[in-house]
């Protein structure tokens, strides 16, 4: 779905064949594509190649944020993506992705930045702004839910960037 994807519809379907795991994350893979951010990556990340290789470093960008939120921790988790070529496409290597990071300086992370932007505003214009945004960090946990071992640098880490993100947006409510 990643690559040129050309998809109108999406069906779903319990019948058993072509079961997948990953359903929702190809939709995300799908919706970052439809929205520009794939190619608003591409165009951000061009000054990083320096040879003419198969892989276009913001779609190894786009790549690696779908497989984090898929649960990866590490690049090479990007193996669970391609190993489903039907929903990802052509997935690049482990050393094509760690060359594309290693590759980001300064100046791509603000390009990076405003890609993401641009599909964010892309995407509220499109009807999915949330209308309020409430954040709880004294929540209870759920019974049901079980605890994760999660590195205290990574939580504080995704606070900080959720915190921004939707300050940035002006959609933040204190919790009453």
């Amino acid at each position: 779905m990643m690559g040129n994807a050309t998809h109108r519809t999406v069906d779903v379907a319990a019948d058993a064949t072509g079961l997948t795991s990953r359903a929702g994350t190809s939709l995300l893979a799908l919706t970052a594509q439809r929205l520009g951010l794939i190619d608003a990556l591409s165009e951000a990340l061009c000054d990083t190649r320096k040879r003419r290789s198969a892989h276009d470093p913001g779609r190894v960008f786009g790549d690696l944020a779908v497989m984090a939120a898929d649960g990866g921790r590490c690049v090479s988790d990007l193996s669970a993506l391609a190993g489903q070529p039907a929903l990802f496409g052509n997935v690049c290597s482990v050393p094509t992705a760690r060359r594309v990071l290693h590759a980001i300086g300064e100046l791509e992370l603000d390009r990076i930045r405003g890609a993401r932007a641009l599909a964010r505003q892309r995407a509220w214009a499109a009807g999915a702004a949330p209308e309020r945004v409430i954040l709880d960090f004294d929540a209870p946990r759920s019974p049901s839910t079980p605890r994760r071992r999660t590195p205290p640098a990574i939580t504080r880490a995704a606070m900080a960037f959720i915190l921004c993100w939707f300050a940035a947006a002006g959609r933040c409510s204190p919790a009453s």
